[in-house]
């Protein structure tokens, strides 16, 4: 199916996914393989869905939200893994009454960042993205501390925009959220929050969002660190279901 294009009458889709930066949508299979899925590409030259192509995150969700609206229809369920969190956040937030409910993946809600310091490192890595080799990236992006317990991704090289890469430092960075913390209380009951027993940095902060109230489904996948989108689907599952059943007894 083309990216970007989902024909009316075609399969049920049960869950829309939005993957994270420099991923691809086929890395959503590790985990939906058994659900009817839609996930597509956001930073490869063809697709419709590209930072470049929108002002900011909160452009980005209308354009979203007017296609699911049109081609999906209310009720899918909506994932997102780390950037693409951020993305479907806005989706949500935008038009709750849209999906079923959202599922975030090591996704960074904003509202605790320094927010010059974060600047910074988003207009760093942007001019890195258009001038530094691919394997040179490659090595850099994955030698960052936040990845230390997880595996290599796929070297996603062929096909990916520079550009979209670049810009998404400077368009869909967490500093750049058009929420507030508080906008997460109205709909904490249908937002389910899952991190890595091994990703302290987002086990943290999701604990400390659970303590102000804004955060009431957490889920730990134990095993993992931030690339739960690469989790065994075992682990990620047995984990993920524990939480779901907690959800269904407490509404």
């Amino acid at each position: 199916m083309k990216e970007g294009v989902l024909k009316k009458n075609s399969k049920k889709v049960d869950i829309l996914a939005l993957h994270g930066f420099w991923g691809r949508g086929s890395q959503w299979k590790n985990l939906l393989s058994s659900f009817s899925f839609w996930a597509p590409d956001l930073f490869t030259f063809d697709s419709p869905w590209g930072p470049q192509r929108f002002q900011n995150m909160k452009d980005w969700a209308k354009s979203w939200n007017q296609w699911v609206r049109q081609e999906v229809g209310v009720g899918v369920e909506l994932w997102g893994y780390s950037l693409g969190g951020r993305l479907a956040l806005h989706a949500f937030l935008l038009e709750p009454e849209l999906y079923r409910s959202l599922v975030l993946l090591s996704a960074h809600p904003g509202g605790e960042l320094d927010v010059q310091a974060r600047k910074s490192w988003d207009e760093k890595w942007s001019q890195d993205f258009l001038q530094i080799s691919w394997e040179e990236l490659f090595q850099k992006w994955n030698g960052q501390n936040l990845f230390k317990h997880d595996s290599l991704p796929p070297r996603f090289f062929e096909g990916m925009s520079r550009e979209a890469l670049s810009q998404a430092f400077l368009k869909w960075s967490p500093r750049n959220h058009s929420f507030s913390l508080e906008d997460l209380k109205t709909f904490r009951n249908r937002i389910f929050w899952v991190c890595g027993g091994k990703d302290f940095k987002y086990k943290s902060l999701y604990q400390r969002l659970r303590a102000q109230g804004r955060v009431q489904n957490l889920c730990e996948v134990p095993t993992c660190g931030h690339r739960l989108i690469q989790a065994q689907p075992q682990d990620f599952w047995a984990a993920f279901e524990v939480c779901r059943l907690e959800h269904c007894s407490v509404k």
